[in-house]
């Protein structure tokens, strides 16, 4: 929450981006997992794939939502 309130909402998105990778990393070594929805969407303004290790692919909703409406509408 740090990351979003204090950080993002705030105006300081080095603090978010710090936060939201230091977590990121911490849920990769306890769980194995390389792909993160960024389900908030103050995550997706302060993080960025070169902001993580290489293996690990981030999933923006608002973007693959945004995606597939196009693809939808121009069907």
């Amino acid at each position: 929450m740090r990351g979003i309130y204090d950080g993002v909402k705030a105006g300081d998105n080095e603090l978010g981006r710090a936060c939201f990778a230091s977590a990121l990393l911490r849920m990769r070594r306890r769980t194995g997992v390389t792909g993160f929805l960024m389900a908030c969407t103050e995550i997706p303004l302060a993080l960025r794939t070169a902001d993580v290790p290489a293996e690990c692919r981030l999933y923006d909703p608002g973007r693959l939502s945004a995606r597939e409406l196009a693809w939808r509408a121009l069907a």
